[in-house]
């Protein structure tokens, strides 16, 4: 459940986005009113966000129909909370803390700065810039 606070962060930031006047953000403005989500980033075909409603990290298509599915994937909920607050720093409240048995992601070594050319999505890295992911994070949360 969400606090005040945290409801209150995610709907400043979407207020933010709606705002914006980035063609790429225009693209993107129906699919964030209908579906109560804040754009962060694409990945080829599909858009990630965060949901208003329950602070679900979801992915959609940016046109009707949607397709809003709900990403339960620890290290690709962290890739995509990572790269949030660099849009929106006051979704930096969203970003888990780095637990003791997490790991230096392998693909940047710790930096957050990926060295592999094929990230199209935005973000810095697969670790959302974090420079750790978590040790069993791609298995599907039960």
């Amino acid at each position: 459940m969400l606090s005040a606070d945290h409801k209150a962060r995610l709907r400043r930031s979407l207020d933010t986005f709606l705002e914006e006047t980035a063609p790429s953000a225009a693209d993107l403005r129906h699919a964030a009113k209908a579906l109560g989500v804040i754009p962060i980033t694409d990945d080829r075909q599909r858009d990630f966000g965060i949901r208003l409603s329950d602070g679900k990290i979801v992915s959609f298509n940016r046109h009707e129909p949607f397709d809003l599915h709900v990403i339960a994937v620890p290290n690709a909920e962290l890739a995509v909370l990572g790269h949030a607050w660099t849009k929106f720093p006051e979704l930096v409240a969203f970003v888990p803390t780095r637990p003791a048995d997490a790991i230096d992601c392998p693909a940047c070594g710790g930096s957050g700065i990926s060295k592999h050319e094929e990230l199209s999505s935005g973000l810095a890295c697969y670790c959302g810039g974090l420079g750790w992911i978590f040790r069993d994070g791609w298995s599907t949360k039960g």
